[in-house]
Order: C-alpha cells, then sequence, then structure tokens
C-alpha cells in the first residue's frame, strides 16, 4: 500500500503531493504543510501536534523513503512465488530433491516424488520435526523454508509395502 498524506489521505508523489519530513520525524504533502502554516500561521505535526520550528516550505527535506515505494495500482497483479527447494529424506538416509512453488500442498510434495523418483503417493507419509504433514496442507501452512529436511515413512504390510 503506497504511503499516504495523514492530512488530506492522498498519496505522495513528485510536487505538490510531496512528503516533506518535520522537525518530529513525521511526513505531510507540501500542499497539506502550505495549508496548515496559511490557516494556524505555524506548520503543526497533524500527528503527533510538535510545531516544526522551520517556516519556509522550501527549506524542508523531501522524505525520498516514501515516494521510492510503488503505488498499489502499479504493482504487478500477479507475482509468480519464487519456487524453494526441499529435501525429502527416507529412514535409510536416501535423500530426494524437489522444487515446489511455497503454496504446494503436502500432497503436491507427494506426487512430485511420484513423479521424479517413481514413489507411491499412496505409501508414503511426511514428517517434519516428528509431526506428520496432513496432505491438504500448503509447504508455507507448515511453516517448510528453503533447504529444509522432511521425514519420509514407507508403510509396509508383511514385509511389502502396503496397497491401499
Amino acid at each position: 500500500m503506497a504511503p499516504k498524506c495523514k492530512v488530506c489521505f492522498e498519496s505522495f508523489s513528485q510536487g505538490e503531493k510531496a512528503p516533506l519530513s518535520l522537525q518530529c520525524g513525521h511526513s505531510t504533502c507540501r500542499q497539506c504543510i502550505l495549508k496548515i502554516l496559511d490557516d494556524i500561521g505555524e506548520i503543526k505535526c497533524a500527528t503527533c501536534r510538535i510545531v516544526t520550528d522551520e517556516t519556509d516550505v522550501d527549506r524542508l527535506p523531501v522524505n525520498y523513503d516514501l515516494l521510492d515505494t510503488e503505488p498499489d495500482d502499479l504493482q504487478p497483479v500477479a507475482r509468480r512465488p519464487a519456487r524453494i527447494s526441499i529435501l525429502v529424506k527416507d529412514l535409510t538416509g536416501k535423500q530426494f530433491r524437489v522444487e515446489l512453488d511455497p503454496n504446494a500442498t503436502v500432497m503436491q510434495i507427494k506426487r512430485s516424488l511420484f513423479n521424479q523418483y517413481g514413489l507411491s503417493v499412496d505409501n508414503i507419509a511426511l514428517m517434519l520435526h516428528g509431526q506428520r504433514l496432513q496432505e491438504d496442507t500448503s509447504i508455507r501452512d507448515n511453516g517448510i523454508m528453503e533447504g529444509d529436511i522432511i521425514e519420509m515413512t514407507t508403510r509396509y504390510e508383511g514385509g511389502r509395502v502396503a496397497r491401499h
């Protein structure tokens, strides 16, 4: 969200809407400062009410940090989330690396393991820090980060991989 003037609630921009830094550290647009100065004869911060000693508006510094932010309407509509690399390790120590979108579900991790390594989706369970991951939750929901190691267990019945 683009920063806005606390007086007129309009987004800061170059010119009359430039954010000027007051003595207290807050910023107000040039247009509003001129109006405040004209109305009450001093520059009083609308946020904290501290009076700025300087009365020459042209000598107040522009807060360029507030101008450098990207207005909402200029931001891309849909940003593609970065892919993260996750390491899945089975009980024998064998490692399987998958790269996924952070919004991918645990089931999508399992499907990636099937697509890349031929592991059966139905016969594996994934765990993080000793807790089983629910298939409908996302990587992000589980707090999984780049480089995390996910433990994988395989279900066996009578010495054979279970078929459910």
